[in-house]
């Protein structure tokens, strides 16, 4: 089974948006992403420093190749991997009970801690980067196509921000239920 075109670009430039927009937090407010990966207690501290420019490096070029078509399906790899290793970082610090910490999500907009709910999403997250590297065969693309991409991006885009804020919200009421 092939995967229509229209789908394949939807996923690719979410995806891309994502991470791009990920980099972009990282880079801006490095000190406290180097705080963030130091709370979840998996890098020994001389490590830290390296993998809080590495990591912004990595998804910087997983947001390019994912719009480029000769790296996509690398990009694809390595996205799914590095959502896939986020995912195992929170489940991880989940079942150790070290769960009170900042995700990394939001950066200063709003503290959100790590839940089962961000390894889901991340989980999906990383199917929609693995979908990327199925067969899909091309075809010309006309003016309702490029519409059905940007709007299935915007879509996305959208889907994506409610379900993080939901996720959010969800933590927020069960600590004001406390």
């Amino acid at each position: 089974m092939n995967n229509d075109p229209v789908f394949f670009y939807i996923i690719s430039v979410t995806l891309s948006a994502l991470f791009f927009t990920s980099t972009w937090q990282k880079l801006q407010n490095r000190a406290e992403f180097v705080g963030i990966l130091d709370s979840y207690q998996i890098l020994h501290k001389t490590l830290l420093n390296f993998f809080a420019r590495a990591i912004p490096s990595i998804e910087l070029a997983i947001a390019a190749g994912l719009l480029i078509p000769d790296t996509r399906t690398l990009s694809a790899v390595l996205a799914a991997a590095l959502l896939l290793g986020y995912a195992t970082a929170i489940a991880f610090n989940i079942y150790h009970g070290n769960k009170d910490i900042d995700c990394g999500c939001s950066y200063g907009a709003s503290r959100q801690t790590i839940s089962m709910g961000l390894v889901w999403r991340n989980l999906i997250l990383a199917t929609g980067a693995a979908s990327l590297m199925l067969p899909t065969f091309f075809r010309p693309l006309g003016y309702f196509d490029y519409a059905m991409i940007l709007f299935g991006v915007i879509q996305f885009s959208v889907m994506y921000l409610t379900i993080n804020t939901l996720i959010g919200q969800q933590m927020t009421s069960r600590e004001l239920a406390l």
